[in-house]
């Protein structure tokens, strides 16, 4: 994050087998990382993947997403360490802290949907339900670039078509002016 922040290129808060709060502290010490750079970080710099299902109703939502999340969390996220960080990809002790809070934090390893949603794995239901989410999202942690999953496990087509169409009519246009930097020479 460091060497990120000293060439003011963008930090991508990833990935979303972290819960909110772990996620929100990593963007809090890029934050801190820019400012020990000699400069505040935009908006613009931070940016957040999320996992992401639109569906005409809370209830719907979940039930479409739900067992097609399940089925990733538990099975397509046995990873080993050598397949999720290649070589070089970043430091021994931050490997090591990365391993410790996938071990005590993996989605597979809750048992409950309401765990899932507490921790903010993903963002599931309504228009308005995942605008608010996203927002509160955005405003807790300051991202202003957003890289939505809209595909998990074995979901089909047809509903990651669906929940896309939600997402770019009734979602997306509200969340336009949502942590958007001001424009100026300084921010080149």
């Amino acid at each position: 994050m460091e060497w990120v922040a000293q060439k003011k290129y963008t930090y991508m808060v990833l990935p979303t087998l972290a819960p909110f709060e772990l996620r929100r502290q990593a963007a809090e010490y890029f934050s801190a990382c820019c400012e020990k750079a000699g400069y505040t970080v935009r908006h613009s710099q931070i940016g957040w993947g999320i996992g992401i299902y639109v569906a005409e109703t809370d209830e719907e939502a979940r039930r479409e997403y739900e067992p097609h999340y399940w089925y990733y969390a538990r099975n397509l996220l046995k990873t080993t360490p050598q397949q999720a960080l290649p070589p070089g990809h970043t430091s021994l002790s931050s490997v090591m802290g990365m391993m410790q809070r996938r071990l005590q934090s993996r989605p597979g390893n809750l048992s409950t949907w309401e765990e899932v949603d507490k921790a903010g794995y993903v963002v599931v239901g309504s228009p308005e339900t995942v605008r608010q989410r996203l927002e509160d999202y955005a405003k807790k942690v300051g991202f202003g670039l957003m890289i939505a999953n809209f595909s998990v496990g074995n979901a089909p087509r047809e509903y990651t078509e669906k929940s896309m169409k939600l997402f770019a009519e009734k979602v997306m246009p509200k969340l336009r002016n949502i942590n958007v930097d001001a424009t100026s020479a300084s921010a080149s």
